[in-house]
């Protein structure tokens, strides 16, 4: 995992960087951007996984797709809400944690084999990756 961090902070480096003053205001308001919104994945998940009795028409590989998307949105939610302790006490664990889940948005849409996702969550992700490799050198 570390070589994966290391390439993309590399490349990340030729970016234009952001100014002190944005990156703080950053990292005040990533814990709570990410507790927030781990908060509603979490119920989002709850709602996608507990509405299976509607969905029992599907069948097969769409409701395998269905479920495994579900369980993949509970897991970025709960690593959302894990990461908001650490992330307010400036501690590295909070910063990988929000790596993990970035890693999660890439690889979601992959399973769906729906290239306009993959591209989509691709674009996302860069930007995503580009604001977290701003503001990792303020995590500990």
């Amino acid at each position: 995992m570390n070589s994966l961090i290391n390439t993309l902070s590399d490349f990340y480096k030729r970016f234009p960087n952001l100014s002190s003053s944005v990156r703080e205001i950053i990292v005040e308001i990533m814990p709570w951007i990410a507790g927030a919104s781990g908060l509603l994945l979490v119920l989002m998940a709850a709602i996608d996984l507990t509405s299976s009795p509607f969905v029992s028409i599907l069948q097969g590989p769409v409701l395998a797709y269905l479920m495994l998307s579900a369980v993949l949105t509970l897991i970025s939610g709960v690593l959302l809400l894990s990461s908001f302790p650490p992330l307010r006490k400036k501690q590295k664990r909070g910063w990988m944690l929000l790596f993990f889940v970035e890693i999660l948005f890439i690889v979601s849409p992959v399973l769906s084999f729906n290239l306009g996702n993959i591209i989509l969550n691709l674009i996302l992700a860069g930007v995503g990756f580009y604001f977290l490799f701003q503001v990792r050198s303020a995590y500990k």
